[in-house]
């Protein structure tokens, strides 16, 4: 599995990951993020805790 961190402006926004037999990957916001209030990506992918969006596309 290949994971990464994502941060915008010096803020963790949350997490990604790949396994190496799938061909999507997966992001999943930190939950002090989303605990801040902002919402990057309301309609496609709104800021929720516990939630892990998948992106087929990658």
């Amino acid at each position: 599995m290949t994971m990464a961190t994502v941060r915008l402006w010096g803020t963790t926004i949350g997490y990604v990951s790949m396994d190496h037999d799938e061909t999507f990957a997966r992001f999943e916001y930190d939950p002090a993020f989303v605990e801040a209030g902002i919402d990057l990506a309301p309609l496609m992918m709104p800021a929720k805790a516990g939630v892990i969006y998948r992106f087929p596309d990658i």
